[in-house]
């Protein structure tokens, strides 16, 4: 595997060690990704698959392909987090998109742009890019401004008062100092103009979650795109509960809502006969629900346990051979108090239960078992194995290289592990 890695290498760079000697002069970028692919397929968790997935990334971004750049990067910081190559290519997504947030008009580049720098600054506080990381974050909320500015002048010459207000805003809340100015400016000149159409309630200019500021901003989707939303508007949803769900709300999408069942559950908890409603626009499913439960229930009901409840995130760590990877396992045993409250440090609400082991060869496959509460814990779990992981890392001898996801966590699949 060191060879076909070095031979992808010296292709691309053209310099040639003394071993490998026949090598093709030039080789172009498709036949180069297929080499380094090459890599990463037969040996997915060795030292080389990372920088052969970094590689690819660079030969894309070379080429200026930025969605290929982007996602082989991305593939970097997944499956090999907490490394000197994923913190780079966490930079180059950021750099890439905010590059391209320059030369285009696509906003969406510079949110991925802002996220990803983000990103960075708060997993390598201390990383060598920081200084660059905190400039292009500069250029990025300059630009920011710099376009809400635009399109707010836009607005407020088309007689469109509200979508310029909603702009002026944006202008203020991103933009520098200068930028800040003159959109207050402009704000207050439209705002006497238009006193009655332009509200502005500083008391919640801060507070996204209220049934005004939704209003508001189906007002701006009304005056920038001519489209209506009064169903979208009216819900019985209090928006200060949705806070943290979902950002930028205006209101809730209607769907339509049948009724299945009856269906008989014999249950530890739950007992006797239920009915399900069920949101679809699938023509048949809920009758096709309805005449199971009817076969279900007139068969005496389900019969239903709970054998196990945890959330899962399972990394895979690696090592030299058998042994080592065995050996770590009895580790793991030994630092299970220590590793639990690591990982229930980043977390109010999710307990490390268990680490389930299986060994293949030299890899040690886990499975790190938590209880979260009333959360799902996707997003909960990852962060706490995460900063397990990183600890275990640093604590044992042999400094384990791992991957978070070794495929063998069950959330949203189907397994015969359970």
């Amino acid at each position: 595997m060191q060879e076909q890695f070095q031979i992808a290498e010296e292709s691309r760079t053209g310099k040639h060690s003394s071993v490998f000697v026949v090598i093709p002069a030039k080789v172009g970028p498709t036949k180069l990704i297929e080499m380094y692919q090459g890599v990463i397929r037969n040996a997915p968790y060795s030292k080389y698959s990372a920088p052969a997935m970094f590689a690819i990334g660079e030969i894309y971004q070379d080429k200026g392909d930025k969605a290929l750049a982007d996602a082989a990067f991305q593939q970097v910081v997944d499956t090999h987090p907490g490394t000197r190559l994923a913190a780079e290519a966490q930079f180059r997504i950021g750099s890439i998109n905010n590059a391209n947030a320059r030369r285009t008009q696509d906003s969406a580049n510079l949110v991925k742009a802002r996220d990803a720098l983000e990103i960075y600054k708060a997993s390598h506080p201390s990383g060598e890019r920081i200084g660059e990381i905190e400039a292009l974050k500069k250029q990025n909320t300059d630009l920011s401004a710099s376009r809400s500015l635009e399109i707010a002048k836009f607005y407020e010459k088309s007689g469109k008062p509200k979508a310029a207000a909603i702009y002026y805003n944006e202008a203020i809340k991103f933009g520098s100092a200068e930028a800040s100015i003159e959109a207050r400016e402009r704000l207050a000149v439209v705002a006497a103009a238009y006193p009655e159409e332009v509200k502005e309630n500083t008391a919640n200019a801060d507070n996204d979650y209220t049934t005004e500021m939704a209003a508001r901003r189906r007002e701006f989707v009304t005056a920038a795109t001519g489209a209506n939303l009064p169903h979208t508007g009216a819900h019985s949803i209090d928006p200060a509960t949705v806070a943290g769900n979902v950002e930028n709300f205006i209101g809730v999408a209607q769907v339509p809502l049948g009724l299945a069942g009856p269906l008989r559950i014999n249950g530890e908890h739950a007992q006797g006969d239920f009915y399900v409603p069920l949101a679809t626009t699938e023509g048949t499913l809920v009758a096709s629900y309805s005449r199971g439960m009817r076969v279900l229930t007139e068969c005496g009901g389900v019969t239903v346990t709970v054998t196990k409840r945890s959330m899962q995130r399972a990394p895979v760590f690696e090592f030299a051979d058998a042994r080592a990877a065995r050996d770590f396992g009895q580790w793991l045993l030994q630092q299970f108090d220590a590793i639990r409250a690591v990982a229930e440090s980043t977390t109010r609400s999710g307990r490390l239960v268990e680490i389930e082991q299986y060994a293949v060869g030299n890899l040690l496959y886990t499975r790190f078992n938590y209880t979260t509460g009333d959360a799902a814990g996707q997003n909960m779990t990852g962060k706490a194995t995460w900063a397990a992981c990183e600890w275990i890392k640093a604590q044992h001898p042999l400094r384990p290289a791992y991957v978070l996801s070794g495929s063998i966590d069950t959330d949203k699949k189907h397994s015969a592990l359970n």
